[in-house]
């Protein structure tokens, strides 16, 4: 309600300082006044920058959403987060992507046509794309992830064609290629929460892991379990949902 304009790495000083404070007074106040200067910088993000040409590295932040003649991502940029829409042979590259890969793109920033439904994603511009081209390398925490998000993208493949986004939906939050009629009839059904990762999955993994972690020693098993959890959470690309039962 009263945000302060500082930078986000005074927030975060100010927040380590209250945790390491013994009196629960300051510490509580200095996580006031952490959350305002949090809530400032949140609410600048999201403030629209001049149309214009654009030329810069994009991070995407989740897997690529293909449409009749395009491709639609969210990403992060030096300006803030951008949805990315890119058309016919541009498209290519990102097609292919997954979340957090990197390429260097030329295009041109817009306002956002439908911005209500993309704040809640902190989407401040619409990156139209002319020119993609993919970054080299890549980082090691994502071999694991996305060996495990193929492993259920593969276990789909023996499923019927139209369930395969139902399932992978429910299991990983990955509903690429659902049908239409299909979302409309679990809508109707009151059903739509099934189509979608939720954090009941994180009980099923833990229960799966459980026999292994019952063996180990305590401490070591604290360390396991929470490296269980991260790697959930990032084969579902941090749904919410997931982020809240992590």
């Amino acid at each position: 309600m009263v945000p302060v304009a500082l930078p986000m790495w005074t927030g975060v000083a100010v927040l380590i300082l209250g945790l390491l404070s013994r009196r629960m007074l300051f510490a509580l106040a200095m996580g006031f006044l952490a959350s305002s200067m949090f809530s400032f910088n949140a609410i600048a993000g999201l403030a629209p920058v001049t149309s214009q040409a654009w030329s810069g590295t994009i991070t995407l932040v989740n897997d690529p959403q293909a449409f009749p003649g395009r491709v639609v991502v969210i990403a992060d940029t030096d300006l803030g987060r951008v949805q990315v829409t890119a058309a016919s042979s541009v498209a290519r590259e990102l097609r292919q992507a997954s979340a957090w890969s990197e390429f260097t793109v030329t295009g041109s920033l817009r306002p956002l046509a439908n911005q209500e439904r993309l704040l809640s994603r902190h989407v401040r511009m619409s990156l139209v794309a002319t020119k993609v081209e993919p970054r080299d390398g890549g980082t090691l925490w994502r071999i694991p992830v996305e060996t495990v998000r193929q492993l259920i993208r593969n276990g789909s493949e023996a499923l019927p064609l139209q369930q395969r986004p139902v399932y992978n939906g429910f299991v990983i939050g990955d509903d690429r290629g659902s049908e239409t009629v299909i979302a409309e009839s679990f809508e109707e059904a009151g059903l739509t929460h099934l189509l979608v990762v939720s954090g009941e999955n994180l009980v099923f993994v833990i229960a799966v892991a459980t026999p292994l972690l019952v063996r180990l020693p305590r401490r070591t098993r604290v360390g396991v379990t929470i490296l269980i959890l991260v790697l959930f959470a990032a084969v579902t690309r941090f749904e919410p949902s997931i982020l809240r039962a992590t």
